[in-house]
């Protein structure tokens, strides 16, 4: 793992799931998530050290295992002030919520694993509004809700903008096909909004640093609607959703692990969600099975 300063007092470590760091001042700094667990807080924590730093506060864009999985550890080994945001909080503090709901029930073992489940941290405040302030450093905080029940972007006072997972890579759209989102509405009003915030750099946690990335959100836009059109165009006539997922699979040439069956399920029904919610789509219960029908 590598620090890299991407301007002035903002840096990140070069991580699957990028982690941001911010200098507060001469001593203290700033994480922005904590990747995926305690191996990676390990790293983090000893690249701090041998900087003679320390770290005063962190904050979680999301509950995902991926940017929370390190704050145990984190919490454990230092005296920072965690932050978040209020819904995210719930998850973060609850992290079995994830693979529960994805189950629907109390989930197996394979879905209670570090990749979906990260272990319990604390939040000791909620971000309130769209400003954040630690240390005399000015923090803005940006509503992308959408991936998440409820995630933040935040802009550093470099004007470094960490998006969080609110835009995907294109090569890795390419690689991986499927966007993950919990609400699709929400994350198509988050894609426009940060189209419009220019800003000299953009953090994707899964992506890397960008001078530009709108690119990036065109490609975001076009995989998330070819999806929708696949589900309409299957619909022309009525299915129930065990084999809407199965065509959805053979149609992007894809194979699934169990908790890529449940991660894909999860968003084949955020999609179905806004199709009813847009007019599109309906639903009903026949004979015991639920019937989508555009």
């Amino acid at each position: 793992m590598e620090l890299v300063q991407i301007k002035n007092n903002t840096y990140y470590f070069d991580n699957p799931s990028i982690i941001g760091l911010y200098r507060l001042n001469e001593k203290e700094v700033m994480l922005i998530d904590t990747g995926l667990n305690d191996d990676g807080a390990k790293k983090v924590l000893k690249i701090i050290k041998e900087n003679n730093w320390e770290v005063k506060a962190v904050v979680n864009t999301h509950s995902h295992a991926d940017h929370c999985g390190g704050n145990s550890l984190i919490q454990k080994r230092t005296d920072a002030f965690f932050y978040s945001s209020r819904i995210e909080k719930s998850y973060i503090e609850t992290t079995s919520t994830e693979p529960h709901y994805l189950f629907g029930s109390y989930p197996p073992k394979v879905l209670r694993a570090k990749f979906l489940q990260a272990k319990s941290s604390n939040i000791d405040m909620v971000i309130d509004g769209d400003e954040l302030n630690i240390e005399g450093n000015q923090f803005q905080i940006v509503d992308l809700k959408g991936h998440s029940p409820e995630q933040i972007g935040i802009i550093t006072p470099d004007d470094v903008f960490f998006v969080a997972d609110s835009v995907i890579e294109s090569k890795i759209i390419e690689k991986y096909k499927f966007i993950y989102n919990y609400s699709l509405k929400e994350l198509f009003n988050s894609l426009d909004k940060i189209k419009e915030i220019k800003t000299e750099h953009y953090v994707l946690s899964h992506g890397g640093v960008k001078k530009s990335i709108v690119e990036d959100i065109d490609n975001n836009f076009k995989a998330l609607e070819l999806l929708n059109e696949f589900i309409l165009n299957h619909l022309e006539k009525p299915d129930n959703k065990n084999n809407i997922h199965k065509a959805m699979i053979k149609e992007y040439g894809l194979i699934e692990n169990i908790p890529n069956y449940y991660l894909n399920d999860s968003l084949l029904s955020s999609h179905l969600g806004y199709l009813i919610e847009e007019g599109v789509v309906e639903f009903e219960v026949i004979d015991g099975e639920v019937i989508y029908n555009k």
